[in-house]
């Protein structure tokens, strides 16, 4: 009977000895995500984190100023202050009058059509 117990036992520790390391593993072996969009210090900033370069991209920050470029590579990076955002009116955003409270991206790519969402962009 022993020849069966101790091979499992074996086993069983091999396995507790896999699972404890894959759940306590360093932090640095885990890779963070940064998010797509990030708003901070009155600055906008974009990360293309797909493997398609985007093109026409356009970046709205509440609901009515806009920003954007022609082309965004894959794992590309666009910052955007927020003074340089325009209403179609003209005017420029003042972050020192106005606070973000939402960003919405879209843009074109080979896979289909891209839309991003950062807090609420349509306060209507």
């Amino acid at each position: 009977m022993s020849d069966i117990i101790v091979p499992m036992l074996r086993r069983l520790a091999a396995a507790l000895t896999i699972v404890a390391a894959i759940t306590v593993a360093p932090p640095a072996c885990r890779r963070d995500r940064t998010p797509a969009i990030v708003v901070e210090d009155r600055v906008v900033r974009i990360h293309n984190q797909t493997g398609d370069p985007w093109s026409d991209v356009r970046v709205w920050l509440n609901d009515h100023y806009l920003a954007g470029t022609p082309v965004l590579e894959p794992n590309g990076r666009f910052m955007v202050q927020q003074r340089d955002f325009i209403a179609a009116m003209g005017q420029h955003y003042d972050p020192a009058r106005q606070s973000p409270y939402g960003v919405l991206l879209t843009a074109k790519s080979e896979a289909g059509e891209v839309r991003l969402v950062w807090g609420r962009p349509y306060r209507k």
